[in-house]
């Protein structure tokens, strides 16, 4: 068999002994609890500044979507303003048809052929060079203007 190894030591004992390495550095509980409430501050500070501003956010967003509702709601009624503003003119204007077409038909059938006088005396005036003129009337009438635009005709040349 072999023969059994003795037990050395590794360690000289007879050294000197080597110092023991320090652990970390001991921070004072005064300066310990002021940098654990600074800490607390900064945080609140942080999360409320961060509260502050996602308020603003929201706010923001809110204001925006009210601007459009107000803007879409602002062309809906300009919409319907102007559609209400075509109709009442639209009424306006047969109205004033209306009232015209009464006060030309008592117009005319007091004075019958005034307007035809005065459209062909309009026309005589433009048109000296033309070597005939033609109105059309209804056929009642055409007697009456015959005579009444051939004196007119005679006597504007």
């Amino acid at each position: 068999m072999t023969r059994p190894a003795r037990f050395l030591f590794d360690a000289d004992f007879g050294a000197p002994k080597a110092q023991p390495t320090p652990g970390p550095n001991m921070v004072p509980l005064a300066d310990h609890e002021a940098a654990i409430a600074e800490a607390e501050s900064s945080g609140y500070r942080r999360g409320e500044a961060d509260g502050r501003r996602a308020a603003r956010e929201a706010d923001a967003a809110r204001l925006t979507a009210a601007i459009e509702t107000l803007g879409g709601r602002l062309a809906q009624a300009l919409a319907e303003a102007g559609a209400r503003d075509a109709r009442i003119e639209r009424d306006a204007v047969s109205v004033a048809l209306a009232f015209a077409r009464k006060l030309a038909g008592a117009a005319v059938a007091r004075f019958p052929l005034a307007e035809i006088e005065a459209a062909a005396e309009a026309c005589f005036v433009e048109l000296r060079s033309a070597p005939h003129f033609v109105a059309r009337v209804a056929p009642d009438f055409v007697e009456g203007v015959r005579a009444l635009l051939s004196a007119a005709a005679q006597e504007r040349g």
